[in-house]
């Protein structure tokens, strides 16, 4: 299996977590926040987790940590994305933590 396959599946699997009921997104925060900081996972992993991470109504010491972090994420394609999402989450008002 390439790395682009294992990388599309790892990726679906984070994906399908949106199909549980919100108490059971979040009892996975913590693996979603290992994966999201993980340097040597591919980009398009860790922004699904941030994705999930974001759908899963995290609390304001979860978003601390990621917003912390955002300095010390390598990636340019990661940092912009967790950057420009949690912009317009906040532009738009539609998180509680904002």
């Amino acid at each position: 299996m390439s790395a682009e396959e294992e990388g599309f599946i790892r990726s679906s699997a984070i994906d399908s977590l949106r199909r549980l009921p919100l108490d059971a997104r979040r009892q996975v925060l913590p693996s979603l926040l290992s994966i999201l900081f993980n340097e040597s996972e591919s980009p398009v992993v860790r922004m699904t987790a941030f994705w999930q991470l974001m759908s899963s109504e995290p609390s304001m010491g979860v978003v601390d940590q990621i917003v912390n972090a955002l300095g010390r994420i390598n990636n340019k394609q990661v940092r912009s994305f967790l950057y420009s999402t949690l912009r317009d989450a906040c532009e738009e008002g539609s998180m509680r933590w904002c």
